[in-house]
């Protein structure tokens, strides 16, 4: 045998050279969905969702006479998710077990059980119930859809709904007027944009996240990066929702805070406490010059009465200071709060605490306050920097943003609200292995 055909002979039994595993900057934005599940069906529940979670009812105007009506519900798209969701979340525990549980509501947990557990003790234990299974089926539609899809997949299909959202309630509003417009006796001239949602504030919500939304601009390019942001800013001030206005700034200053952050070479402590001592700074600027501000402006100093409905509610969600009163004792009209609720009656519809934080000690005590305030501060200070992509940059400026506006909405409660649903959405799916944004 001549040596070349040793050669051959070693050749067919010598074993491959076993491949490079992948790098873990390939790993982070681009993961791979989590299994088997279709994503058709991913893409379906979200789109069945939306409506629920975000209050959009675009649907009702195939009825000329449900136009003007406020407080329209989604009922169609909500109970086909209802019908739905079970089978989803079977073939998805099937596909990947709890693991995508964890991701997403594990640092929800302490907050979720605070609510069952003040549910149980609080004022009509069913009715909190309800509210957790519902804010659990919101969480279970994110579950699905972050092990469906992959990261770049969630960020286009969040983009483009929250887009359409937006350009849906500007078409309403220039050309079918008594259903885009909403009329408010608090706003200069009465007219306001409410688009397809119920009311101006839901309207405004979603503009504030559209904006933030731009800093997914990677997987979307520059053109629907432009128009997401033309389209946001404008229903931003259609809908004179001057809440959300300075909370997506306020977001938006954080975010441009993470990136620089990011490039410096610095422990991940380092960097949290800087931006920690930084926002803590930037707060107690804000606090000594608004009043001064406010005042300069001509703007109502109570910021619309809204002081003083947090004098009447604070001391009633102080009277169970531990686990509260139970989910929804305090973010809609109960026997507890009636009595507040209807002396109120001349601010329309600021007759709930409109405070995140106070509805929060009323529903849930001191505990689940600090459980919700507590996971909120992780995602903005500590998660952008442990797993720096564009998904958690997105996730950081929606927890400020939430935060913020918590300050003079109910936001983050047990109620699905698009806070939860958008912040939970993108939770889910980040990526793990770092790479930078």
């Amino acid at each position: 045998m001549t040596s070349k055909s040793h050669i051959q002979v070693l050749g067919a039994v010598t074993p491959p050279r076993p491949r490079r595993p992948p790098t873990l900057s390939a790993a982070s934005d681009a993961a791979a969905p989590g299994g088997s599940l279709s994503a058709i069906l991913c893409v379906l529940l979200f789109l069945l969702a939306l409506p629920t979670e975000t209050g959009a009812w675009y649907w009702a105007g195939v009825n000329q006479s449900a136009l003007s009506l406020e407080g329209v519900k989604s009922v169609i798209p909500q109970y086909t998710l209802w019908a739905i969701l079970p089978f989803a979340v079977i073939l998805h525990l099937n596909s990947h077990g709890l693991k995508y549980y964890k991701r997403a509501l594990g640092i929800f947990l302490p907050f979720l059980i605070f609510g069952v557990v003040s549910a149980f003790q609080g004022i009509f234990p069913l009715y909190s119930l309800r509210l957790i299974i519902f804010w659990l089926a919101c969480a279970s539609v994110c579950v699905v859809v972050a092990g469906g899809l992959t990261l770049p997949q969630v960020a286009r299909l969040l983009f483009y709904a929250v887009l359409l959202l937006l350009v849906l309630s500007i078409i309403l509003a220039l050309f079918v007027k008594n259903a885009g417009i909403s009329h408010d006796s608090r706003v200069a001239g009465g007219a306001v944009w409410s688009g397809v949602f119920t009311g101006r504030i839901i309207l405004g919500a979603m503009a504030a996240w559209g904006v933030l939304l731009v800093l997914l601009r990677k997987y979307v390019g520059w053109i629907a990066t432009l128009v997401m942001l033309v389209c946001a800013t404008l229903c931003l001030y259609e809908s004179h929702a001057a809440g959300a206005i300075v909370a997506v700034a306020t977001s938006l200053a954080f975010a441009v805070a993470i990136i620089q952050l990011r490039a410096m070479t610095l422990s991940t402590a380092s960097k949290v406490l800087i931006l920690g001592v930084g926002s803590a700074a930037a707060v107690a600027i804000v606090l000594t010059l608004t009043p001064i501000i406010l005042t300069a402006l001509g703007r109502d100093t109570t910021l619309t009465g809204r002081t003083d409905i947090w004098q009447l509610y604070l001391p009633k969600a102080l009277e169970h200071p531990i686990l509260g009163q139970g989910p929804g004792s305090f973010s809609e009209p109960s026997q507890i709060t009636a009595e507040i609720f209807f002396r109120l009656g001349h601010l329309g519809e600021i007759r709930t605490p409109h405070s995140m934080y106070i509805a929060l000690l009323g529903e849930v005590g001191i505990l689940g306050l600090l459980a919700e305030v507590g996971a909120l501060l992780y995602i903005a200070f500590v998660l952008p920097f442990r797993t720096p992509n564009s998904a958690t940059l997105v996730c950081g400026a929606g927890a400020v943003l939430t935060l913020v506006g918590g300050l003079a909405e109910s936001d983050m409660l047990y109620q699905p609200t698009l806070s939860l649903f958008f912040l939970m959405m993108l939770f889910a799916s980040r990526g793990d292995a770092p790479r930078a944004a």
